[in-house]
């Protein structure tokens, strides 16, 4: 019953810390219409039954074909209701409280201070050129 089908398509994201909610933004994703949630999308190829190699009229047909599929399929969003996190069973985490400076914004004013700095810095040609020579004859 909980096997994933070959030729299917199915849709992911991640629970973190129990209850926070993401997708992988390096990967495929869609947009649920009901949530507005971002979900991974994961394509399962279907078998192949034959092991003969196609000629080249097939092989142009079955790329005409998955260039196709692909397009109509990306289209293509998980229809219905979606759970509710109370309803995924996903594993508890065993420290909970793990991810809480990165969740926290205890980095935003140092972001800011960062950013007022380099924004105030200003290099011209000649200090430039200055620091290279200063690194060359560091070098020797």
């Amino acid at each position: 019953g909980a096997t994933l089908k070959q030729g299917q398509r199915y849709w992911y994201y991640y629970i973190i810390d129990g209850y926070h909610v993401s997708h992988d933004p390096a990967r495929e994703s869609v947009t649920e219409p009901t949530t507005s949630r971002k979900l991974n999308v994961l394509d399962i190829p279907s078998a192949k039954t034959t092991a003969q190699p196609p000629t080249e009229a097939a092989a142009r047909a079955s790329a005409k074909a998955a260039r196709h599929e692909r397009r109509i399929s990306s289209s293509t969003v998980p229809k219905g209701r979606s759970l509710s996190p109370s309803q995924i069973k996903s594993p508890r985490p065993t420290r909970p409280t793990e991810t809480s400076t990165i969740r926290s914004e205890s980095y935003h004013a140092n972001v800011e201070q960062l950013s007022r700095k380099m924004a105030a810095a200003h290099l011209s040609e000649q200090e430039s050129s200055e620091e290279e020579s200063s690194e060359e004859d560091s070098d020797a």
